[in-house]
């Protein structure tokens, strides 16, 4: 055992028990402290830097759990290529954030994300409540980010209903690198699968005329929990200017397959499960 997991637990059963959900100005809750002092200093510690690979550019670099697009097994930028110890460290991680967090963070965000579900889906709405049991990892990474690299207000990938980052820097003096949360001004939404060239990717609010606003940073401190939906006003972005690697680990939880005819229309069900890629779990 890389540490002691009754300590994990009953930390974060502490910390969640005094965090909820926040509707402006799209559903999200963050908490810091999310794992005891020590546990986070193993993670700066046992950062694997020598091992990332680049995410479509040398400015942002990962290092996959589970790819979205499945990669070849010799390929670089996996968990599963790490030196023993390494993936042995890090696959402890990963369980105990699978296991014990996302069901902490679906208990704080439940409804909001059957709530949004039904924003997306088409008349008639569904009636179907989602649970923790609906879910599934659509991607998940350590991912490392470098200047100068500008994330402007988007909304993620529609396969993924819920977002969930953990900072983990090494210092405390970058709180202002953290991730931004904006308010739509005026009309407009995203569009919906079958709308889009290819039905997996970010929506930019400027590629679509909307217009948004800055409401809230989420300070980018040591040991932070970030979790929100995927709402159709979850504009979110980060700005980062100045030499510095911003580094934590990201998640994007999407419904089953067979469940996502209760959130898209039949179109775009269609079109995203004809277009998923293979299982890549690593």
């Amino acid at each position: 055992m890389v540490y002691d997991l009754r300590k994990l637990r009953a930390h974060a059963d502490e910390r969640f028990s005094q965090t909820f959900c926040t509707p402006f100005p799209a559903p999200h809750l963050y908490l810091h402290n999310v794992f005891p002092y020590d546990y986070y200093n193993l993670l700066i510690e046992n950062w694997p830097s020598e091992h990332f690979a680049p995410i479509g550019s040398d400015k942002c670099l990962g290092m996959y759990f589970k790819p979205f697009v499945p990669l070849a097994a010799d390929a670089t930028g996996q968990i599963a290529r790490l030196p023993d110890g390494q993936r042995e460290f890090w696959g402890f991680f990963r369980d105990f954030v699978q296991s014990y967090l996302y069901p902490w963070v679906f208990l704080r965000l439940g409804d909001a994300v059957t709530d949004s579900a039904r924003q997306y889906s088409r008349e008639p709405k569904s009636e179907h409540v989602f649970s923790m049991s609906d879910f599934e990892v659509v991607e998940d990474e350590l991912v490392a980010r470098r200047s100068p690299h500008h994330l402007a207000p988007h909304i993620d990938n529609l396969l993924g209903l819920i977002t969930i980052l953990i900072y983990m820097p090494s210092d405390a003096d970058h709180q202002h690198l953290g991730t931004r949360l904006y308010a739509q001004q005026g009309a407009g939404r995203p569009k919906m699968p079958s709308e889009l060239p290819t039905p997996y990717r970010a929506q930019y609010a400027s590629a679509l005329g909307i217009s948004c606003v800055e409401a809230k940073r989420i300070p980018f401190a040591p040991n932070t929990l970030v979790a929100f939906v995927n709402a159709p006003n979850a504009w979110h972005g980060q700005y980062l200017d100045e030499d510095y690697e911003r580094r934590g680990y990201q998640c994007f939880l999407g419904a089953r397959k067979d469940l996502l005819g209760e959130i898209f229309d039949p179109e775009s069900t269609r079109l995203l499960i004809d277009n998923l890629p293979g299982d890549g779990a690593c």
